[in-house]
């Protein structure tokens, strides 16, 4: 907070600090960065990459499962502060590359997270776990 005082930037850069609806915050943003040590699969980017919002993240946890760097967002190695610069830079500074993200992972999302088929596999998983079960207690 400090660094965008000193910068001149307070009229740019919001410290919306937690949120519950994040869905109100995503028109807002130019672009989504996930800075993480560590992560499983965070909902939050998939949300993100659905409302066509480039992404910058770390490469930790399943964060490397759904993004493709340079392709549907650009993973940086975790705690590396100058590779998440300018990885940052580059897509401010890109408008074609931003769009070619934001398409790329709007189709992922679209292919592989939609709500319905996730519906099914979990009802599948439970279907499948609950036959199982049967075939062994029977």
């Amino acid at each position: 907070e400090r660094a965008v005082r000193d910068l001149e930037l307070t009229s740019k850069v919001i410290f919306a600090g937690f949120q519950t609806d994040t869905a109100a915050w995503y028109p807002a943003m130019d672009a989504f960065v996930l800075p993480s040590l560590t992560e499983g699969t965070p909902m939050v980017l998939l949300e993100a990459m659905a409302n066509g919002i480039p992404v910058v993240a770390t490469s930790v946890g399943g964060v490397p499962a759904i993004i493709s760097s340079g392709e549907n967002g650009i993973l940086v190695p975790p705690a590396d502060s100058s590779r998440l610069l300018d990885a940052m830079r580059s897509v401010a500074g890109d408008g074609d590359l931003r769009k070619r993200l934001c398409a790329r992972a709007t189709n992922l999302i679209r292919r592989n997270y939609n709500v319905t088929d996730w519906i099914g596999k979990v009802a599948g998983a439970y279907t499948a776990t609950l036959q199982e079960w049967r075939g062994r207690n029977q």
